[in-house]
């Protein structure tokens, strides 16, 4: 289990809206995340510019709204997260680990790190690209009607977060309410946490797409990638790197093994270390 206390999720999460199709949808999003004690909205190339819909549909929370960060595309909003979440009403293509919201919240908060909840337009949903970008897929699952309202799927998701911290030992702040003598409740003030040793973290998607890339560019000094797809290899590069799931201390030293081997390939004079002996390896008999 994670360091953190039960209630850093609400520093950790961020929800992802990638082209939402209409502002209301954007407001209601605000207001469900507010409800659940989240706060982090990123959105993506928003198709509309009705933002006074949006704050007529996200009472108590406008300050979400107005701290919201616009990100050019996907990859831009997720660069530094450790784990991305796409949500998903309809089977993939590719074989990501699919989980339901309560298996998936149990699942988060023993997480270390960034976490993004992705979700896609209204009409459409994520496409394979910012599919791509997710560690894993969560599926809500419903009667007749498939699929839900933006705001709801997000409300859904982020109560099973927040219950789940709950069941674990979080307490809300207490509510904001006059009392009799017109005087107000004052929120508990929010608890520190223990910090996590950086390096030991999962290593963000920006690090190991990055590594993915670096791997490929090896290859390409090789025979290897004769008669394959160059942007193929990537993706199995990238996929095996998220099935691994490494540390940011882990995938940093991969970097650097892939940068030293394009060294002594541009230094062949560079190649045999002497301070470095091989032991053979045993055969068994």
């Amino acid at each position: 289990m994670s360091g953190d206390s039960p209630g850093s999720f609400k520093q950790r999460v961020r929800v992802v809206l990638v082209k939402p199709l209409r502002c209301g949808n954007v407001g209601s999003t605000a207001r469900a995340m507010k409800n659940m004690g989240l706060s982090r909205l990123y959105l993506v190339q928003p198709q509309e510019d009705r933002w006074d819909e949006a704050h007529r549909m996200a009472p108590g929370a406008h300050d979400l709204l107005d701290a919201a960060v616009h990100c050019d595309n996907t990859a831009q909003a997720v660069a530094d997260c450790h784990c991305v979440v796409g949500t998903t009403a309809r089977g993939r293509r590719f074989r990501w680990p699919v989980q339901e919201p309560a298996a998936l919240a149990k699942d988060l908060l023993d997480t270390p790190g960034e976490i993004a909840l992705l979700f896609g337009p209204e009409d459409s949903g994520l496409d394979n690209e910012d599919l791509l970008l997710c560690h894993k897929l969560v599926t809500i699952v419903t009667d007749e009607a498939h699929s839900l309202n933006l705001s709801q799927a997000v409300l859904v998701l982020s109560h099973h977060l927040f219950e789940e911290a709950r069941r674990r030992g979080y307490h809300p702040p207490p509510r904001k309410r006059k009392s009799r003598r017109g005087k107000r409740d004052v929120p508990a003030a929010p608890c520190s946490t223990p910090q996590s040793n950086p390096a030991e973290l999962p290593a963000p998607v920006e690090l190991t797409q990055a590594a993915a890339r670096a791997g490929v560019q090896v290859l390409a000094r090789t025979a290897y990638l004769s008669g394959r797809s160059h942007e193929q290899v990537r993706l199995t590069l990238y996929h095996l790197l998220q099935r691994a799931d490494p540390c940011l201390r882990e995938a940093a030293a991969l970097m650097g093994m892939l940068a030293k081997v394009q060294y002594t390939l541009d230094n062949p004079e560079s190649r045999v270390d002497p301070g470095v002996t091989l032991e053979p390896e045993s055969s068994e008999e």
